[in-house]
């Protein structure tokens, strides 16, 4: 064996080494990038479920108060008064 082979055995498995470190830094670049998608997604789950409790609580406190008697008093005395800004603005309009 000559000296001329012997570093081009040498130069191939250097660059055969170099081709596996690059595919397992590009393997753990993936690897990374997935795991901070899995975090990603699990924190927009734990908000859209903290918001959609939100939601509902809302939704709960909203009808309360439409059922209150207060809410609904209100709503008959001013009836009334809606009508009557919805008559003088379409009067407004048509002149």
């Amino acid at each position: 064996m000559t000296e001329n082979d012997n570093t081009q055995s040498t130069q191939e498995d250097l660059s055969a080494e170099a081709d596996r470190l690059r595919w397992m830094m590009r393997m753990e670049s993936v690897r990374a990038f997935a795991q901070v998608q899995a975090a990603e997604t699990a924190e927009f789950r734990l908000l859209a479920t903290t918001l959609d409790r939100r939601v509902k609580l809302l939704e709960r406190e909203l009808g309360v108060m439409r059922n209150s008697w207060t809410w609904r008093v209100g709503r008959v005395v001013l009836f009334p008064v809606t009508i009557a800004r919805v008559i003088k603005n379409r009067l407004r309009q048509t002149q």
